[in-house]
This record gives C-alpha cells, structure tokens and sequence, in this order.
C-alpha cells in the first residue's frame, strides 16, 4: 500500500512538473515571438523617422509605430516576467537544489 502511494505522489510531481515545463516552454516561444515583432517595430520606426525628415511619410505614422512599439515591449516585459516566475516555480521541484536548478533554466550554470 506504501509502494502505491508513492508512486502515485511520484506520478503526481512528475505531472506537475511537465505542465511546468510545457507552460514554461510556451511563455519562451511567445516571449521570442514578441522580441521578433518589437525588433521589425524598431527597424521600421527608424525607416519612419528618415521618411517623415525628408518629408515622405506624415509624423502621424511615427505615433502608430511607435504605439505598436510600446505594446510589444510591454509584452516582451510581462512574458519575461512570466517565464522567471515558471522557471523559479519548476526549480522549487528540485528541493535543496533548487537554486542550482534556477540558475540552469536561466541559463546561468551547468547542472551537475
């Protein structure tokens, strides 16, 4: 009965911690996604700026740009946030080395 309870805990934070890893892994390729988009922005305002100084382009395209620029950095900052938060709940799973574990997932050490 003891061997059945613990594979079943053992089941358990195996489970857990796959759906950690899953919505870490998503929050990453969104964050990506993001960081893609906020760089065409930055490309594309400082193309804007030139036109709008050689008088090519209107200085209301600049606000557009620069609105979607401001929404994809904010993005950017809220996945961040989120994949630190994922990351630090996944290394609360490794016990008294979760502090190894966390420097791993951000890419700061090796595991052992």
């Amino acid at each position: 009965m003891k061997a059945v309870e613990e594979t079943r805990a053992m089941d358990e934070i195996r489970s857990k911690v796959l759906a950690a890893i899953a919505q870490t892994r998503q929050h990453e390729a969104d964050l990506g996604a993001a960081e893609v988009r906020q760089g065409f922005y930055e490309k594309k305002s400082e193309w804007l700026q030139k036109r709008v100084k050689e008088g090519y382009s209107a200085t209301e395209d600049l606000w557009t740009i620069g609105q979607q620029l401001n929404e994809e950095r904010a993005t950017a900052g809220r996945l961040r946030t989120l994949v630190a938060a994922q990351q630090y709940q996944l290394a609360n799973y490794a016990g008294e080395e979760w502090k190894v574990l966390l420097g791993y997932l951000e890419g700061k050490g090796e595991l052992r």
